[in-house]
This record gives C-alpha cells, sequence and structure tokens, in this order.
C-alpha cells in the first residue's frame, strides 16, 4: 500500500473544496486506500489547524475521520532538510521514520530539496 505524509495545508484545501484533488486524496486516505502517516509533531499541528479553522459540524465530522485514519510514527530522529522553513522537516522526519513514497503538499519551499 502506497504510505504518504500529508501536510496540513492539503487538509486546509480539501475541507474548503469537496471536488479537489486534495479531497480525493483524503477520502483515499479514508477510504483505506493510501495509507497517511504522522508523527506527534504533525498531529498537534494537524489538531490546531482544526481548532483554528474549521467551525462547520461537517468539516469537523470530516477532519475526525481522516484522524481516525492516520497512523502515528514514532520518530526518533531529526533531519535538516528544508532550510527555508525549519518547521517543515517534521514531515520529512516523519517520511523517512515511516518510509512514505511521498510527502502531499502545497507548499512550494519543498521543492528546494528537490
Amino acid at each position: 500500500m502506497l504510505t504518504v505524509v500529508i501536510d496540513t495545508n492539503i487538509l486546509i484545501d480539501a475541507w474548503g473544496d469537496d471536488f479537489s484533488w486534495t479531497r480525493k486524496i483524503i477520502d483515499e486516505v479514508m477510504a483505506g486506500r493510501i495509507r497517511a502517516v504522522a508523527s506527534h509533531k504533525i498531529w498537534r499541528e494537524y489538531q490546531l489547524i482544526l481548532d483554528r479553522l474549521v467551525n462547520d459540524e461537517r468539516h469537523r465530522e470530516l477532519a475526525n475521520n481522516f484522524f481516525n485514519a492516520v497512523e502515528m510514527v514514532n520518530v526518533r530522529q531529526r533531519v535538516n532538510i528544508v532550510k527555508y522553513d525549519k518547521d517543515d522537516n517534521k514531515f520529512f522526519a516523519c517520511a523517512l521514520e515511516a518510509k512514505a513514497k511521498y510527502i502531499i503538499t502545497n507548499d512550494t519551499h519543498f521543492f528546494e530539496v528537490g
């Protein structure tokens, strides 16, 4: 099964547009066809965004269904891959630990990694 790490901006986009490619990814995770993983740091960011931006009951339910489908990964290493926004290194550390194939994001500074 394909393993991915999903950046928080993908969740925000998915909650805002039921017909977007980001929503299709979230739907695939919830259906069990894609394995999404998150570290505790990523999980805290997900929860922070949920608390700040989601006040609609339908979107909150969607978010909770997504969270229930995400597998927690215990990250034991730190990485220094992203120079522009060092906070985003948590996504790379999680991907390395879980042997994820992709990090799904809309952040263009991730492209600096190549």
